[in-house]
């Protein structure tokens, strides 16, 4: 009987790993055919994207961090790939990798929040640089596939959630024998909750205006979602149900609209703030738009009530509640498709990425638990947090602050996917060749930090390779789309590149002649001299470059 059992188990385990195997085969044959199908104008922009990346930020942070920035890249990527899977067995898989990319990302992405809100002038700077890199790498390596522009980074998001979940669940296992600790645990998770909800609804002064226009465009989103998920055909007869589903399909529209202004007066918002002289002088939260500073400037009364409207509690806690309402919408009908579609298999795809988040949690935790892990971590936690926590996390054992360690690590690589889907739901990312335009904003980017800190060369520069990549990346798209399959293409592109190039090295070598030409006339030398460089090279290199097309 034993035997006989034995026989079983090898054999269930031998039928695993034969199932994962193919799967990861089948993986590797999908990433081998992007390769071969890779034309000579994605090659080009791949190479230009990761070498102005490195040479960037090995100037404006150091080689190791600019290194750090690539392999957080690359983890990014390979979580999307693996996550957009239909096979269980690999989205257990992706679950483990995004929880190891989620490590790899968290020294570079952290790094930006730290140097952000740790320090000022060239700090901060460096930290939006280690942001953009990061963007450049993952841009660079999806350039041949159709991400980040089909959803597969919303589904690689959704997957580093469900492997968050088998996080928390391995963290609540280990604390379950822990008597007195289990007892401090649900205190502190109802003061946690307390904590975010204050968060929301009675934000400080200094970020109350930025953290309204989040929660407006959150708010659109969720209940646009919920509107159309609607099940109006089962209330409404027949004579109604036009009408009523064009009204819906109206305030959706809305929504929409809504949820891209108020997006985008939010990047405005935090953009005019970090690149303000008082937050490179000072640190950003010094800059941030205070109420005050609302009811002072605007004339009176409106910016009494513009003040009053900002602090007030009962809009956000109305926002709340209508994010809820349309998050119960939408789960409902998530459940009713997945009973339509067979539970089994929805479920198998939603479990196994909880499943491959707590297996290689155990696995990490493991090795990384350490009493100086537990010191840190307490160390980095803002003081607003409840006590409650803090002293759960150095009562707890060193396996459970290592456990929240890689939470935390799976909320910043998480951000870094939501900041992608929300650049491309706004409009700033196109639906085609996203890959192309994600690696040029992010370059562009690069470039102004670099000329924030008077590196004009770099500056002028990586402002001529941004344009490049756009204009090289979306001529070979366009190519590919209106030509037969097969056509070949490579001499054209060549050319084109070729082209290119020589007339963006000439328009930057003429802006930093001009640069420095002014610069010797000056004394003391402009600081903006190098933004102002920036700009007209960008402008002229554009135009020059849609010129040379025709």
């Amino acid at each position: 009987m034993t035997q006989n059992t034995g026989e079983q188990s090898r054999a269930t385990i031998g039928a695993v790993w034969g199932t994962l195997s193919s799967a990861i085969s089948e993986a590797g044959t999908g990433a081998r055919r992007q390769l071969n199908r890779l034309y000579a104008s994605d090659a080009i922009v791949i190479a230009i994207t990761l070498t102005v990346a490195l040479t960037v930020g090995a100037s404006v942070t150091s080689t190791a961090i600019a290194t750090l920035t690539f392999g957080a890249g690359v983890g990014m990527a390979l979580s999307v790939v693996l996550s957009n899977s239909s096979n269980p067995l690999v989205g257990l898989l992706g679950g483990m990798v995004t929880v190891g990319a989620a490590l790899v990302a968290l020294a570079p992405l952290t790094l930006t929040v730290a140097f952000v809100f740790g320090d000022s002038g060239s700090g901060m700077i460096a930290g939006v640089t280690v942001l953009w890199l990061v963007l450049a790498s993952f841009a660079a390596v999806t350039v041949p596939t159709r991400a980040p522009g089909d959803g597969t980074v919303r589904t690689a998001g959704r997957t580093a959630i469900l492997a968050g979940l088998g996080i928390l669940l391995v963290v609540a296992l280990r604390l379950v024998p822990e008597t007195g600790i289990r007892e401090q645990a649900l205190v502190a998770a109802i003061d946690a909750v307390g904590f975010g909800i204050d968060l929301i609804v009675r934000p400080g002064g200094g970020d109350a205006l930025v953290s309204l226009l989040v929660l407006v465009a959150v708010t659109a989103l969720i209940v646009r979602w919920g509107l159309g998920k609607l099940p109006v055909e089962r209330f409404l007869p027949p004579e109604r149900r036009k009408s009523v589903v064009s009204g819906l399909e109206r305030g959706r529209s809305l929504l929409h609209r809504l949820f891209q202004l108020s997006v985008l007066s939010t990047l405005v918002a935090v953009g005019v703030t970090l690149l303000s002289s008082e937050a490179i002088e000072n640190g950003p939260e010094q800059a941030y738009t205070h109420v005050e500073t609302i009811r002072t400037e605007l004339p009176a009364p409106a910016g009494e009530h513009l003040t009053e409207f900002v602090l007030a509690p009962l809009p956000r806690w109305i926002l709340l509640t209508a994010c809820a309402m349309g998050l119960a919408i939408g789960l409902i009908d998530l459940v009713r498709s997945a009973l339509r579609r067979g539970m089994a298999g929805v479920l198998a795809n939603i479990v196994a990425p909880i499943i491959g988040g707590a297996v290689v949690t155990v696995i990490i935790a493991t090795r990384i638990a350490d009493p100086e892990l537990t010191t840190t971590l307490v160390s980095v936690v803002p003081p607003s947090v409840p006590e409650s926590v803090i002293s759960l996390v150095i009562e707890s054992p060193a396996f459970v602050a290592a456990g929240i360690g890689l939470l935390v690590a799976l909320a910043v690589l998480w951000s870094a996917f939501a900041f992608i889907t929300v650049l491309r739901m706004v409009r700033i990312l196109p639906g085609r060749a996203t890959g192309v335009a994600l690696a040029s904003i992010a370059l562009f980017g690069t470039a102004i930090t670099a000329a924030l800190v008077s590196q004009p060369t770099l500056a002028v520069g990586t402002a001529v390779a941004a344009l490049l990549v756009w204009d090289i990346g979306e001529f070979g798209t366009g190519l590919r789309e209106e030509l037969p399959a097969g056509t070949p293409t490579f001499r054209v592109e060549i050319v084109h590149a070729g082209t290119s190039g020589l007339a963006g090295l000439a328009v930057g070598a003429g802006a930093l002649f001009a640069h420095d030409w002014v610069s010797a006339y000056l004394t003391p030398p402009d600081p903006q001299l190098a933004l102002v460089a920036l700009a007209v090279t960008a402008v002229v290199t554009a135009l020059v470059t849609f010129s040379l097309r025709g």
